[in-house]
């Protein structure tokens, strides 16, 4: 076993797998052995990316295995991984305009990525039972110490299946593997109506009940984006996220706020956002 691998599970004996942002680490205390996690939000809040964020740390800082299931196909994770790794935007990437810099920046991405721990497995168009059965195998070959799954609302299931079944499915996964699971929920839009559009635990149904631990992703700049003469005010909404955990089994609940920067896919703890 590696130093880092060593302290890496020094890490989860104390606590949980950290995220790898400090205030939301503080809060939850990293995701515990047999955890469900449901990180859920609106379209283009960032669901994905903040998961992609977590999978990268623990890949590339803390050395540990992490799987995640893509049921969107697995060469839109790839790129979202490399844009936030190389801080190069999405856009130049699927248009190849890249400078010079860029490309150095993108190669070195590449090699930290082909030696990261991260198993990318292409989930599109299969059935919850052929992702169950590779969570298990990624668990068993790899020692996944983290399950991503990407997004729940996408897994084929029997007609009349609620979905809610599928996650006290997943769970139960959880607890015999002793593995922490984040699965990623998307909310209806209706969610907008609200109060400032901001999701409570009534948006997810019953999907709600089997959770350990709830995060809501709420960004205003999608939510009530507001405009002055065409350009985007300076009214602070503007690359900045409020991570909410709203529910916590065994802990608190509050909410932080991290910086996000979309075209990279990006979030960052505040105190080192860039200007």
């Amino acid at each position: 076993m590696s130093k880092k691998n060593k302290a890496g599970n020094g890490i989860m004996s104390k606590a949980g797998i950290p995220s790898g942002f400090k205030k939301l680490d503080r809060l939850i205390s990293g995701f515990k052995p047999s955890e469900l996690v449901v990180v859920a939000g609106q379209p283009a809040m960032g669901k994905t990316s903040l998961c992609l964020n977590i999978a990268g740390h623990l890949a590339l800082k803390k050395d540990m295995p992490v799987a995640f299931f893509c049921f969107k196909g697995a060469k839109e994770i790839v790129g979202s991984m490399l844009s936030s790794m190389a801080e190069v935007g999405s856009r130049k990437l699927q248009t190849g305009r890249l400078a010079d810099n860029d490309w150095d920046k993108i190669i070195g991405a590449v090699d930290l990525l082909h030696e990261a721990s991260v198993y990318i497995e292409d989930t599109s168009g299969q059935t919850f039972k052929d992702m169950a059965d590779s969570l298990e195998q990624s668990i068993k070959l790899h020692n996944c110490k983290l399950i991503i799954v990407d997004y729940l609302q996408l897994i084929k299931r029997k007609q009349n299946t609620p979905i809610f079944e599928m996650v006290k499915s997943i769970k139960d996964m959880a607890k015999e593997f002793a593995t922490p699971i984040i699965v990623i929920s998307r909310l209806p839009r209706q969610v907008n109506q609200q109060a400032g559009g901001r999701p409570n635990l009534s948006d997810l149904g019953k999907v709600e009940q089997y959770a350990d631990t709830v995060i809501f992703i709420h960004r205003e700049e999608v939510s009530r984006p507001c405009s002055y003469r065409g350009k985007v005010c300076s009214c602070g909404r503007r690359n900045s996220a409020e991570i909410i955990v709203a529910k916590q089994r065994n802990g608190h609940t509050g909410s932080i706020k991290l910086a996000f920067y979309d075209e990279l896919g990006r979030f960052e703890d505040l105190k080192s956002a860039k200007k």
